[in-house]
């Protein structure tokens, strides 16, 4: 049997330097297997450090999308609040808007009725508004009763009993037992037949929207019977007049000597001044009426 040999690698080492070798390589085995060790213990840390990294980058992502929510609900937030602010403030608007024209049109149908009751005439007390005599009823005449001074007694050209006389009330005569009859006109001595009284406020013109507008309920301080000019209205008849009225001869300025004295000249001559607009008696006026009713009132008191 043939033995086979291996050429050595190192032909000259001896035991002594082979066993050192031995050892070197030992040793050297160990330290590399610690290398190795150790750097798979980097690669650990190194990839646990990777985590942490990713960990804390998921973190604050988290972190960015929440600050980032946040602000975008904050966002919505004074949006929203914003808006309902507006809507509230155009809500408001049109409400305030809405009761301005309601209000503006409540004074404006107010100021329509007031002018119309203030142009409606008035009524003669004396008559009742019938335009008659309310003694003669009209007709001019009254039933006179005449006694003799005793049964069957006569006088030449005397008529004792019933007869007509006329009505003194308006405009008659009472002729007595003998005379002519003279009698009335049948039409009330006030209102001159009439019936009614124009208040004076036909003259004046209409108060217009802005006019309306621009007083407000300064329109409403006096009650509708106030004549214009006068201390308990809040209305002036030159306020409401036009231009032209301020140069004609209004109701108003019937009270001047110069009116006045033509009125005396009309009442002699029997004229009588009707309202266009109402037909209501200008002549008489509503103030000489008033104050035939008044002295009426106050005498029948006593």
């Amino acid at each position: 049997m043939e033995y086979t040999t291996f050429q050595e690698e190192l032909p000259l080492e001896t035991l002594k330097d082979r066993a050192r070798r031995f050892e070197t390589d030992f040793r050297l085995v160990g330290v590399r297997q610690r290398e190795e060790d150790e750097r798979g213990e980097v690669a650990a840390q190194l990839k646990r450090q990777q985590k942490r990294q990713e960990i804390e980058r998921a973190r604050r992502a988290v972190l960015r999308a929440a600050v980032k929510e946040k602000a975008q609900k904050e966002q919505v937030r004074v949006w929203r609040a914003e808006v309902d602010r507006v809507r509230k403030m155009e809500e408001k608007r049109a409400r305030d808007e809405k009761e301005a024209k309601d209000e503006e049109e409540r004074i404006w149908n107010a100021v329509c009725d007031q002018e119309i009751e203030r142009r409606k005439p008035v009524s003669c007390e004396t008559c009742n508004g019938s335009g008659v005599c309310p003694a003669c009823d009209g007709v001019g005449t009254l039933e006179a009763t005449f006694l003799a001074t005793r049964p069957g007694a006569a006088a030449q050209d005397l008529e004792f009993g019933i007869k007509r006389r006329g009505c003194d009330s308006c405009q008659g005569w009472n002729q007595g037992i003998h005379g002519d009859i003279v009698p009335g006109n049948g039409v009330c001595v006030v209102c001159q037949g009439v019936g009614k009284f124009c208040t004076g406020h036909c003259s004046c013109r209409r108060p217009s929207r802005t006019t309306v507008r621009a007083l407000g309920c300064a329109v409403f301080d006096s009650p509708s019977t106030s004549p214009p000019d006068s201390p308990k209205s809040g209305w002036s008849a030159s306020a409401w007049s036009s231009p032209k009225a301020k140069t004609s001869t209004t109701p108003f300025e019937l009270d001047s000597p110069k009116s006045r004295k033509g009125r005396n000249l009309a009442e002699d001559k029997g004229i009588i001044k009707i309202c266009p607009v109402c037909r209501g008696s200008l002549l008489p006026t509503l103030i000489e009426a008033q104050a035939r009713w008044f002295a009426d009132a106050f005498s029948e008191s006593f």
